[in-house]
């Protein structure tokens, strides 16, 4: 408490004061906040009592707080994955999840005692029931599957809580994901995805999208083709080899997308940015929606040419005031990530998304 004492003899006790005041109204005007001291109040009342109704009150409040917080931190692109919820405790109902208003589930869950069992199954519901919305019956199920388990994998992760990730991985994860070939074929593939960085970042980004467009839709063949097509251009992208060429342009009936790479270090060094604005032009003379321009770090300059480092830096800011200025094309969202390569590295990069202007 000594640094209490010194704070309030340097400051002033009305401030320190107005300070906590201040701490405190933050906490209850965010719901997810308060609902993690609310937790706490209630288990340390389940505790005292052994009351089933703080026992209740303490899982509800710790498994939504926790979620809600995760979910925040999950951004893609302009939007947030999965929505917020809300949790009502209801005894002796199926564990599935059921409906009763927008954002808020019934659910059963386990004794206080297995809370590590009760974050990953409604993490599990969470995603299941708000993600792929709308195109769930144009999607095949093994890349559902896949999808779901992942996405449970990150808003998991993002709880930063070991016992929890480790217990869905044992107990979830590895037997979901490898219920039949298809099933690890399509989540080998979003593994790759995902540790390249575009998983929530392009992939989910675009399935959102084509939810969008389909909208309404009865289900038709060409959906689950194309969303299977797009998965495989991207995996053929992230797992290229060095110097290989693997298409850059996915266009179909739903997707119709292409992607800038700002890879090869020689080319923006000594050609400059013109030949990025033409290919950026080109893409939106043949009518694509999206255009993505991926810029990956070139740190390793910095060992053996600091100026060229330079360069190449001044090079990419260059660019991307040439795209804002010399081009039509539409900033949806800038994206800085980290990242891991075909070699094990960690490294950095930035995912920018262009949409082709509204036109009448």
């Amino acid at each position: 408490m000594g640094w209490l004492v010194d704070l309030a003899k340097e400051y002033g006790f009305w401030v320190i004061a107005l300070a906590f005041i201040g701490y405190l109204i933050r906490v209850l005007l965010d719901e997810d906040k308060s609902a993690l001291w609310r937790a706490r109040f209630y288990k340390v009342a389940f505790e005292l009592t052994g009351k089933k109704d703080k026992e209740k009150k303490f899982i509800s409040n710790d498994v939504k707080g926790k979620l809600n917080l995760a979910r925040r931190a999950m951004h893609f692109g302009q939007s947030i994955l999965p929505r917020a919820i809300d949790v009502v405790w209801v005894d002796n109902i199926s564990p599935a999840a059921a409906d009763i208003k927008e954002g808020e589930f019934i659910v059963r869950l386990d004794p206080a005692a297995s809370q590590e069992k009760n974050i990953v199954s409604l993490a599990t519901l969470l995603v299941q029931k708000t993600t792929l919305q709308g195109i769930r019956h144009s999607v095949d199920k093994p890349i559902q599957v896949a999808i779901d388990m992942n996405l449970v994998k990150h808003l998991i992760r993002e709880l930063g809580n070991k016992n929890v990730l480790d217990w869905f991985l044992s107990n979830e994860y590895q037997h979901t994901v490898n219920t039949d070939k298809d099933c690890k074929h399509r989540n080998e593939q979003l593994l790759a995805i995902d540790e390249r960085g575009l998983f929530t970042r392009l992939l989910l980004v675009e399935l959102d999208e084509f939810s969008k467009k389909i909208y309404g839709m009865a289900p038709k063949q060409v959906m689950a083709t194309e969303v299977c097509g797009f998965i495989d251009f991207l995996h053929t992208l992230v797992t290229r080899q060095a110097k290989q060429i693997v298409p850059l342009q996915f266009a179909k009936t739903y997707f119709r997308i292409n992607i800038i790479l700002v890879a090869k270090t020689d080319k923006i060094l000594y050609t400059g940015v013109g030949p990025y604005v033409f290919a950026m032009n080109t893409s939106l003379n043949k009518k694509l929606d999206t255009v993505y321009v991926l810029i990956f770090d070139k740190d390793w300059l910095g060992e053996v040419d600091i100026p060229a480092l330079e360069d190449f830096k001044s090079k990419v800011a260059a660019l991307q005031q040439e795209l804002n200025t010399r081009t039509i094309a539409v900033k949806d969202f800038s994206l800085d990530f980290h990242y891991i390569d075909q070699t094990g590295k960690h490294r950095r990069a930035t995912c920018i998304r262009y949409k082709a202007p509204i036109t009448n």
